[in-house]
């Protein structure tokens, strides 16, 4: 329970470093956080953050060369772990044509998606 505990926490300071670098850094912070211990949580964890954060690498080129279909993909497996604002950026990169062709009705729903994940918040 306790290696549980500390491996949940090490994952969130890793998802927390990689967020203010992609918010702050153009290249990002890739010698802490890299885009594949990302993408282990992503796919190992009901978290959505490590996948919100993995997109975001994707999205701005940190920790290697941008990749639109990625960060369209990494935000779609977030909206769908309950991240509302991940939601949003895959809704845009739908509508917009970013990282594939544009694709309206799969805009909708995921702008669907961040209405009810929000109301459900707001309801908790």
């Amino acid at each position: 329970m306790k290696k549980e505990t500390t491996d949940k926490k090490s994952s969130l300071f890793r998802v927390v470093i990689a967020l203010f670098c992609a918010l702050l850094f153009s290249a990002g912070c890739s010698l802490i956080v890299t885009r594949s211990s990302l993408e282990t949580e992503c796919k190992d964890e009901e978290d959505s953050r490590s996948c919100y954060a993995l997109a975001s690498m994707w999205k701005k080129g940190q920790g290697g060369k941008k990749d639109l279909a990625k960060a369209r993909m990494y935000y779609g497996i977030a909206c769908e772990k309950g991240d509302s604002m991940a939601c949003i950026f895959a809704g845009r990169m739908w509508r917009k044509g970013e990282g594939g062709p544009a694709d309206e009705s799969k805009a909708r729903y995921y702008f669907i998606e961040e209405k009810r994940l929000s109301a459900v918040k707001k309801s908790d």
